[in-house]
């Protein structure tokens, strides 16, 4: 009996000498359970090429980036955890998708967005669609976002073509001179655009989508070739492609070509589309 306490003892001290002795884990070597990840990815549309200006909102912290040229987006410093990002782009259905993200790691994934599937138009015996669309535009979908956002949007200005027809006007810039409180001021040094509480580069302004003003830095976008007025037509058609000043190709583009342009002076009225970096935009549609 007394050998057996003796060994016990003895198996008791020897398990605490070995637990006094094994090392213990070092901070450095594995990420903790608060350690930030990453979340990244490339949004693609349904034949894998590339979108750029698509906007990647982190669903938890409200925080939203912009895909660059190549269609990559990055969010560092995401807590660990499962996390939804939403994903918006003019011209596509907005998406929505679960991410685990783990300690000090980055997920990285491809994103695909897909068009609004083609529906045959509804008959009414007004002739106006959903919306308020008027009927020529039945069979189109792509100022479908434009009168949607007309008819629900809490503030904006909008203005549809017979809008601008009524304006009377002979260029883009002075239809553009016609919303509430935008300014357009144009010096040797270039040009100075913006809304009370939004200037500059801070003001985004898009054409069917594409990124002309804003973001990237005033003047490093080009207008599309479909866009481009023809050389040689006079006011209305200058060589884009030489024009060093974003307002010079807005300028170019032919009233008569513009179907609709929305508006928001401030960064609370934008829709989600532009959320995270800008202050202010404008979103024109050709026809």
């Amino acid at each position: 009996m007394t050998v057996g306490r003796l060994m016990v003892r003895l198996a008791g001290a020897g398990a605490l000498s070995w637990l006094a002795l094994a090392p213990r884990p070092c901070a450095a070597q594995r990420p903790g359970p608060r350690t930030p990840g990453t979340i990244g990815g490339r949004v693609v549309d349904s034949l894998l090429q590339p979108l750029a200006g698509a906007t990647v909102t982190l669903d938890s912290a409200g925080r939203a980036v912009r895909t660059d040229s190549s269609g990559e987006f990055h969010l560092a410093g995401v807590a660990a955890g499962l996390h939804a990002i939403t994903i918006r782009r003019i011209g596509y259905l907005p998406a929505r998708f679960l991410i685990p993200v783990t300690p000090g790691n980055a997920t990285y994934w491809t994103y695909p967005l897909a068009r609004p599937p083609t529906a045959l138009p509804t008959v009414t015996s007004k002739g106006i669609g959903p919306f308020g669309i008027p009927d020529r535009l039945a069979y189109t979908m792509k100022y479908d976002e434009f009168y949607e956002r007309r008819k629900y949007a809490a503030s904006g200005t909008f203005f549809a073509h017979e809008d601008i027809e009524r304006m009377n006007v002979m260029d883009l810039l002075d239809v553009l001179r016609r919303i509430p409180n935008f300014k357009i001021v144009s010096d040797p040094d270039g040009t100075t655009i913006g809304f009370p509480t939004c200037k500059n580069e801070g003001v985004t302004i898009e054409i069917d989508g594409h990124r002309v003003w804003g973001g990237g830095g005033a003047g490093s976008a080009m207008l599309p070739p479909q866009l481009q007025a023809p050389s040689g037509s006079g006011s209305g058609g200058a060589a884009l492609s030489a024009a060093p000043d974003p307002m010079d190709q807005l300028g170019a583009i032919r009233v008569n070509n513009v179907e609709a342009i929305e508006a928001y002076p401030t960064s609370s009225s934008l829709p989600a589309e532009v959320v995270g970096d800008a202050c202010a935009a404008i979103f024109i549609w050709t026809r």
